[in-house]
């Protein structure tokens, strides 16, 4: 019998973390709306690069201020 006593490891890690954060912080900022913050917390990094990207329309001035 192998040895199961090991953990494989499979968690998120500390970059994918920040990435959900700062969704979260992005995505309330720009909608004010709990429900889109959570799913823009899913994606992550991906969201923050559709953000970033022009797509989303960017963050607000008032972020930055």
């Amino acid at each position: 019998m192998g040895d199961r006593s090991k953990s494989s490891g499979s968690g998120i890690g500390p970059i994918g973390v920040i990435g959900m954060a700062l969704a979260a912080i992005s995505s309330w900022t720009l909608n004010h709306s709990v429900v889109w913050a959570c799913i823009h917390t899913f994606f992550g990094w991906l969201y923050l690069l559709y953000l970033c990207g022009g797509c989303g329309g960017g963050l607000p001035s008032q972020v930055f201020e």
